[in-house]
C-alpha cells in the first residue's frame, strides 16, 4: 500500500506541475485570466464614454471649421469628384431596383432610403465598358 501511495503522490504532483506551467506558459489562458479580473462597463460606463467620444468628435470638427485650409479645402469640394452618384429612378421601388441590378448583373448599388435613391461609387479604377454596362443594365431596367 506504501508503494501505491508514494507512485499516487507522485502522479499528483506531476498534474499540479503540470496545471501549473499552462496556467504560466499559455498566453491564452494568461489573457482569459486577466481579462477575468477586468470589471465589464455598466450601461452608464458606456453610454459616458459614448458622451467622451461624441463631444471629442464636436471638438475636432470645430477645430477643423475654424482652419483656413479645411475651410478651402470644403470650398473647393467637387461632389462629382468623390465617386458618388446617386439617382433616382421614377416608377420603379428602388430597393427592388437594387435588388434587381444585384441579381441580373452582379452590379453593386445602395438603396438610399431618404430622400429614395440609388447610389452607385464610380471611379478611376471603373473601365469605360463597366461604366456602359451600367448604364445599359439601368436603361433594361427602366425599359421592363
Amino acid at each position: 500500500k506504501s508503494d501505491f501511495k508514494v507512485l499516487r503522490k507522485k502522479e499528483n504532483t506531476s498534474k499540479e506541475e503540470g496545471k501549473t506551467v499552462d496556467k504560466s506558459d499559455d498566453p491564452i489562458r494568461m489573457y482569459l485570466r486577466e481579462m477575468g479580473g477586468v470589471e465589464l462597463l455598466s450601461r452608464e460606463g458606456e453610454i459616458a464614454i459614448a458622451k467622451r467620444i461624441e463631444a471629442g468628435k464636436d471638438v475636432m470638427l470645430n477645430a477643423l471649421c475654424q482652419s483656413p485650409l479645411a475651410a478651402q479645402q470644403f470650398n473647393d469640394w467637387d461632389p462629382t469628384q468623390s465617386g458618388l452618384v446617386t439617382f433616382y429612378l421614377s416608377g420603379i421601388d428602388q430597393e427592388a431596383a437594387c435588388l434587381n441590378l444585384w441579381e441580373d448583373n452582379r452590379i453593386i448599388v445602395r438603396n438610399v432610403e431618404y430622400p429614395a435613391s440609388i447610389r452607385v461609387s464610380l471611379n478611376f479604377f471603373n473601365t469605360d465598358q463597366e461604366i456602359e454596362f451600367l448604364i445599359d443594365s439601368i436603361r433594361q431596367l427602366l425599359n421592363n
